[in-house]
């Protein structure tokens, strides 16, 4: 339209993302390996195999990398983990609870 001025504008839209957060299995020297696969087996579905390498590569390199996702979730599955507690049972002692498997949770950034 004539003689009507329009001012150009710009709209920018910023999309934040919510960055992933890693579930992190710790190592300990605590726990018996058949424990650990088992545990992530129940919690995060992997097959025997799969439980297995992450196991092993907790016990070789003090950490592995279980889960990824967003932080809700990987908080979700940090506790499900922690509710797993191993029991030894030795012959004329009392059972001995040697508690939760450690696992922390990280920004994947």
């Amino acid at each position: 339209m004539p003689g009507v001025l329009h001012p150009e504008t710009e709209t920018t839209i910023e999309h934040k993302t919510i960055p992933p957060y890693h579930v992190i299995l710790l190592n300990d020297e605590f726990h018996s390996m058949p424990f650990v696969v088992t545990v992530l087996q129940k919690v995060f579905g992997y097959d025997e195999q799969q439980a297995c390498l992450l196991m092993l590569e907790a016990h070789h390199k003090q950490r592995a990398i279980v889960w990824s996702g967003s932080k809700e979730a990987a908080e979700f599955k940090q506790e499900q983990v922690r509710t797993f507690h191993e029991v030894i049972h030795l012959p004329g002692d009392p059972a001995k609870d040697l508690g939760p498997l450690d696992c922390v949770i990280e920004p994947a950034c």
